[in-house]
């Protein structure tokens, strides 16, 4: 099973697994910013936010309920006749 971005360039087959990972990076990235924001961390002048362990740990606890969330929606998608 893939899904499948189009945009006006190019369409790209993504696995559920790998869209499930790469959603949790990109909210491990928000999570980041607003807690830096909160602490007036500028996070384009500075790299001391980047902690990769921490952010892999985040990847690692959200990954079941994100992946749980991608395939259902699918399946809600597919239900639909949309997918």
């Amino acid at each position: 099973m893939s899904n499948t971005y189009a945009s006006e360039t190019e369409t790209l087959n993504m696995d559920p697994k790998y869209l499930a990972r790469f959603a949790c990076l990109i909210q491990a990235i928000k999570t980041i910013n607003t807690t830096a924001e909160r602490f007036g961390i500028d996070c384009e002048k500075t790299t001391s936010w980047i902690k990769p362990g921490a952010i892999q740990r985040f990847i690692q606890e959200e990954y079941p309920d994100m992946l749980e969330d991608i395939t259902h929606e699918r399946k809600q998608l597919k239900i639909l006749g949309i997918s």
